[in-house]
């Protein structure tokens, strides 16, 4: 079924001779921006892109899905699970260039103007994305509720290897098992390489869909395919996502903790790629992928498959890593999981060069203060990417409660300065951590299996400070936890994966989990948290901005700091029947790290603190039994 549509389009780059500066950003918009899902079928609209030689570093294209009130009062509107294919259609060429799974998106989860961006990395079709073209959404939905959007985001430079070709091998859904098996369908291909590449890639996108009796093939049973090049298995694969219940679209209506073929309800699906190593240019191979066998009469089960062959040239950068994202901290939905983060940062890097990348230096930090320098040694081969942590942003603790701004470079790549500059740089938004008082108490409530759930508090340096790991069934739990100024993570987990709540797991019953202060009425707010359906389990990350009270229980003695904040000298005055002597000073930092300790000669003392960073500290005092704690701001 084929739709029209009025729609809206604009050239980024109006004459061939307009030519954009490295790293200039450019946006495409398609025919697509609020097209209605209806119902099964194709929903094509048009796409002009630019047609000048300008070449490209990246191409991003974003999906939004969105949502609409079906007319009428029909059952489901926006409900299921249903999945999209987005094909780019030339005069010469079509392409899958991106699928993803929608939510159970009930009403009662996701209002009427609920939306989520989906990214795919197009950068591979550049020669493709030229002219008029056509994008195709394949909606296999047989309901409405859904909105699409499709636009293009172009950044103008030197990608990382040019595109010599695509070859589309194979496309469509096919049957699995009995009567019509997959392998009558997808059969050996024999292509070429194209003499002037040097590497090919064979891009495979699967996702297993319908349901047997008594294994659920193919959406609920793990199979694997085989990649076979000239006659010999070069890489073989499961067919299944593991960790649905991890997913940063939660909570749906539906069954969306349930692990799946290669697809999780919600999110994009992934692609799988597989080098074709030893071709020779200019010479024919052959390349097959056969199904794990499988024979089952009358086979509901079935596979969605598009595969293509990817031949590149050369690299253009020998050593070249690139900054592919920030994933905390970073307000983008797509890390919603991630985030808010406490003390550490954490990107994903990629060697997109084609040498051996053994050390980074990164640059990171809140924009406008004080940056952070990492030196990291490491092992990446090209083509391969990593998560890397960035620790010690204690600045994150005594940040306001604005929206901020978070900065990352990649400073150095072996030694020395990047060959391409143009992907070392980014920048994120966030909101800052929430901020707790530090006289904490969790509560958990367990359901009927209550050996699943378990949670844990860490500081900034990864030291667990309390936790609760032993749980019994229909049981309360009652903890109560102290905390010095600092940042702070609460993990929850759940090894059923169908968090303390969940619609499909009545028999387990109902649990809770809150944390409140030890003074005051009110739970805090858990971001993550949902009354229960987490899935397999959420974090928290939290602040604390007062120190820990005096111990009026031992305490006898006073104890004055001044100037506060300070700058360069703290002047510490102890007053205990004028017998200040023995009484020893320690200043630690938000991670418990002591950086400054001394006996006391008198009544009266200096400390300096010119050379430690700026940021919030705790001063001790301890004399004989008795000690006082009193939280001091370092400030330049």
């Amino acid at each position: 079924m084929k739709h029209s549509y009025l729609f809206l389009f604009f050239f980024f780059l109006l004459l061939g001779s307009v030519k954009a500066a490295p790293g200039d950003t450019s946006v495409v918009q398609s025919g697509h921006t609020l097209t209605q899902l209806a119902n099964f079928g194709n929903y094509d609209a048009p796409a002009v892109f630019p047609t000048t030689s300008t070449t490209y570093r990246d191409i991003t294209m974003t999906f939004t899905l969105g949502k609409y009130q079906c007319p009428g009062n029909p059952q489901y509107c926006g409900d299921w699970d249903y999945t999209a294919q987005i094909f780019l259609i030339t005069p010469t060429d079509t392409f899958e260039i991106g699928r993803l799974i929608t939510p159970y998106a009930n009403v009662q989860r996701f209002p009427w103007n609920w939306q989520h961006r989906y990214n795919f990395d197009v950068t591979d079709y550049a020669q493709y994305l030229k002219g008029n073209t056509s994008i195709r959404i394949h909606y296999s939905g047989y309901s409405g509720g859904f909105t699409a959007n499709v636009k293009f985001t172009f950044i103008e430079g030197t990608p990382p290897r040019n595109v010599i070709k695509i070859d589309r091998l194979w496309n469509g859904g096919f049957g699995y098992g009995n009567p019509v098996s997959i392998e009558t369908q997808m059969n050996a291909r024999t292509k070429s390489m194209p003499a002037n590449a040097q590497t090919a890639v064979l891009k495979f996108n699967v996702t297993g869909h319908g349901s047997n009796p008594g294994d659920y093939c193919s959406e609920f049973c793990s199979k694997y395919y085989r990649v076979n090049l000239n006659g010999a298995m070069i890489a073989q694969k499961n067919i299944w996502r593991d960790n649905c219940g991890f997913n940063n679209l939660y909570p749906q209506t539906g069954t969306w903790v349930y692990d799946r073929a290669n697809w999780c309800p919600g999110d994009v699906v992934q692609s799988n790629f597989h080098p074709l190593v030893g071709l020779t240019p200019g010479n024919n191979y052959n390349v097959d992928v056969d199904f794990q066998a499988y024979n089952v009469a009358n086979s509901q089960a079935s596979y969605i498959v598009e595969g293509q062959i990817i031949y590149y040239g050369a690299y253009n950068y020998t050593t070249d890593a690139a900054l592919e994202a920030i994933i905390s901290p970073n307000n983008h939905e797509a890390y919603f999981r991630s985030n808010p983060a406490c003390e550490e940062a954490k990107i994903l890097v990629k060697n997109t060069g084609n040498t051996v990348i053994t050390s980074l230096e990164i640059t990171y930090g809140l924009a406008g203060g004080t940056l952070h320098t990492l030196p990291l040694t490491l092992s990446m081969q090209p083509e391969t990417t990593e998560e890397i942590l960035l620790p010690g942003n204690s600045e994150f603790v005594t940040m306001g409660n604005n929206k901020a701004k978070f900065i990352t470079r990649l400073t150095k790549v072996n030694g020395s300065a990047d060959l391409n500059l143009l992907n070392n740089e980014m920048q994120t938004e966030f909101m800052p951590m929430a901020v707790w008082p530090n006289d904490l108490v969790v509560r958990l409530s367990t359901n009927n299996v209550g050996s699943q759930t378990k949670w844990r508090i860490y500081d900034a340096a990864g030291n667990v400070v309390k936790s609760r790991l032993t749980t019994a069934s229909r049981t309360t739990y009652s903890d109560s936890i102290q905390l010095p100024a600092g940042c702070y993570r609460l993990e929850v987990t759940d090894t059923g994966c169908n968090g303390l709540s969940w619609w499909a797991a009545q028999s387990e019953g109902t649990g809770s989990l809150s944390v409140a202060s030890q003074t005051s009425s009110g739970n805090f707010p858990l971001k993550g948290y949902f009354n229960g359906d987490f899935g397999c389990g959420f974090t928290e990350a939290f602040r604390v901005q007062t120190a820990l009270g005096t111990k009026e229980e031992k305490a006898a003695f006073n104890l004055a700091v001044f100037p506060n904040p300070a700058q360069t000298t703290l002047n510490v005055t102890i007053k205990e029947n004028n017998k200040p002597q023995g009484a020893t000073l320690e200043l630690l930092n938000t991670l418990g790290q002591q950086v400054y300790r001394a006996q006391a000669q008198g009544s009266h003392m200096q400390i300096p603190v010119q050379h430690l960073p700026a940021g919030i500290y705790i001063l001790k005092c301890q004399l004989g039994d008795k000690f006082v704690q009193k939280q001091i701001v370092i400030g330049r």
